[in-house]
């Protein structure tokens, strides 16, 4: 419980907006996030990688999970460079790149409106 309010007070710190971050939501956002460590750790690709097999649970989920747990100008950077590498896979492979971002979870409109939203956090 004391880790949890830990990164509820971190959150409530460096955004506009508190906002609570409870036990439960705390296990899975660890437990999606180990996942994707362990691939990364043995050399496994994990942009298409789907945690517990579910179509939700993908690396962009991952991701997301980060802001909870960075203060907001961490996570905004972190944010701009895995924008900056979808902007790099849509104009160099930009037939293929829809079935990549696919794979990741990402629809492209969904970037920008989460950059407004952690922007206005």
């Amino acid at each position: 419980m004391a880790v949890a309010e830990s990164f509820t007070g971190l959150y409530a710190d460096t955004h506009d907006r508190p906002r609570r971050i409870t036990i439960k939501r705390l296990d899975s956002i660890f437990n999606r996030l180990v996942f994707y460590r362990n691939l990364c750790a043995h050399d496994e690709r994990c942009y298409c990688a789907r945690y517990d097999g579910r179509a939700n649970e993908n690396v962009y989920q991952a991701i997301g999970d980060l802001g909870y747990l960075l203060d907001k100008d961490d996570y905004l950077e972190l944010f701009g460079r895995f924008s900056a590498l979808v902007a790099r896979v849509t104009s160099t492979m930009p037939s293929r790149s829809q079935a990549i971002l696919s794979a990741m979870g990402v629809r492209e409109r969904e970037l920008a409106d989460r950059a407004e939203i952690i922007l206005r956090s």
